[in-house]
């Protein structure tokens, strides 16, 4: 039997009528202040980085155990949200009752790095570990059992019940153990490394990760919707200019690749970033372009009806919050050049400039774009290095031309918005020869600076192909796209040789 007040607390936490940002807000001052009370009970000095680190791990843990609620099957996502979010008070518990019990503060954290008896600390609760407070493990008690009376009041089995609730206690435990854990494996790949200092990274991508299993809880149809409608294969041509950045550095430099934990793991960080940042501009780009995409594209989402204008924009700003936070942890120069190249975007698709309407200068956007990754890969791993002007030329120029094919497949809507394109302004049969020559000059163009015969007669190989791809009597863009993306890779891999 569940006492009426917990009951009433209940229906409280799940009230629907409470805005978002106030579940949000109150997830938010619950860290901020046990990170403040911890500085009286927690030997350990907590500095700035800590507090980032800590909301990411503690986001995680929301993220995790809202799903757990949502597997009751009596929970929806959304409710399941405002239960675990606004219930984070309950953390304040664990350095209040350290500070009542202990003489003098104690080191609070969960398993020290050196404990290897793991199997022995799960099933005792934790066991007697340094660090492990009797604050800790009353704090995990109470969230256990708060949990198991939230399942039951929603009509939730007890057998169920018992079972998500020891699903929780493994969650926390893996969580208490991701420093020994990622420890283990990092030096099993070779790696010897400060693992502290990398849980952050970790935890963000896990928010990340956790963060879509809700979105598409949330809505599977919409989940879908956004990543169909992602553009792979241009946001592929983005990714792929951090590695041709690298690859030119190591080509230039001639220096080996520089194999450390720190750099790899922020490297990766960029990739991510690239992709939500798209997203963000791809939504943007199709609330600019309701007009012409009703004739060019009636499938996007908006035209289609299968998403709402606030809902969608909303979305927007999620990608982008998300872009800049992979950006930020991957480096000031990540940030900065992934922010520029959102920004150059916003310039290209929206209003008042619109760039994306003026022939041959819309183009100068994405080649300045991809010229920024380009150059963020080359500088990535070394600061110092000075970056090949020569090239960088005619690599801008190469896409600047080149890049006029996306237009091919758009003329009718582009009409009607009074967008100048090759294809609107020269017709479909003299624009399409035009890009095929494009084409013709691009590749050779940016492939001859090495020097090689192999990869300039590859080079010359890509072109024609291209050439006859896009002169076809029935135009289709995607073996294009493909085609370029294979000749991206293969010029990575082939200025190694």
């Amino acid at each position: 039997m569940i006492p009426n007040f917990i009951k009433r607390l209940f229906n409280t936490l799940e009230d629907e009528n409470t805005p978002w940002s106030f579940v949000f807000i109150t997830f938010c001052s619950s860290i901020i202040l046990r990170n403040f009370l911890e500085h009286f009970t927690n030997t350990a000095r907590i500095n700035f980085y800590d507090h980032i680190n800590y909301f990411f791990e503690y986001l995680c843990v929301a993220l995790s155990m809202s799903i757990i609620f949502t597997l009751s099957g009596k929970i929806s996502i959304q409710k399941s949200i405002r239960v675990v979010f606004s219930s984070f008070l309950i953390i304040l518990l664990a350095p209040t009752i350290d500070f009542f019990y202990y003489t003098k503060p104690h080191q609070m954290a969960f398993i020290p790095p050196n404990t290897t008896d793991m199997l022995m600390k799960f099933l005792s609760f934790f066991g007697n570990s340094y660090g492990v407070t009797a604050g800790i493990k009353i704090e995990i008690a109470v969230i256990l059992f708060s949990s198991f009376l939230f399942f039951r009041f929603k009509k939730v089995s007890i057998f169920k019940s018992f079972l998500l609730v020891f699903l929780e206690y493994i969650m926390l435990f893996l969580y208490a153990s991701i420093i020994y854990l990622v420890d283990i494996l990092a030096k099993k790949l070779g790696f010897i490394i400060d693992i502290e200092s990398y849980v952050i990274g970790f935890f963000i991508y896990m928010d990340i990760f956790l963060a879509n299993i809700i979105f598409f809880l949330y809505s599977p149809k919409l989940f879908k919707i956004i990543i169909f409608d992602s553009r792979v294969k241009k946001i592929i041509h983005y990714m792929l200019m951090p590695i041709l950045g690298t690859s030119l550095y190591l080509r230039i430099t001639n220096h080996p690749f520089p194999i450390n934990s720190i750099s790899i793991i922020k490297f990766s960080f960029i990739f991510p970033a690239i992709y939500y940042a798209a997203l963000f501009s791809i939504i943007i780009n199709n609330i600019a372009d309701i007009n012409s995409d009703s004739v060019n594209s009636p499938e996007r989402p908006l035209i289609a009806g299968n998403v709402s204008l606030p809902l969608y924009s909303s979305l927007s700003w999620i990608f982008l919050l998300i872009s800049l936070i992979f950006s930020m942890y991957s480096g000031y120069r990540a940030f900065i050049s992934i922010f520029s190249v959102i920004s150059l975007y916003n310039l290209y698709s929206i209003k008042p400039f619109r760039i994306k309407r003026l022939f041959l200068i819309s183009k100068l956007t994405i080649s300045l774009n991809s010229l920024i990754l380009l150059w963020l890969g080359f500088k990535f791993f070394d600061q110092k290095a000075i970056f090949p002007v020569h090239f960088g030329i005619l690599f801008f120029i190469s896409i600047s031309i080149a890049a006029n094919f996306i237009d091919l497949k758009d003329n009718k809507g582009d009409k009607i918005d009074r967008i100048s394109t090759i294809s609107t302004l020269l017709g479909e049969k003299i624009s399409k020869l035009f890009v095929g020559i494009s084409f013709i000059i691009a590749y050779p163009l940016t492939f001859s600076y090495f020097h090689n015969s192999f990869i300039t007669i590859s080079g010359i190989i890509f072109s024609i192909i291209e050439f006859f791809l896009i002169n076809r009597k029935q135009y289709n863009e995607k073996p294009v796209l493909i085609l370029y993306l294979i000749s991206m890779i293969f010029l990575i891999f082939s200025i190694q040789l």
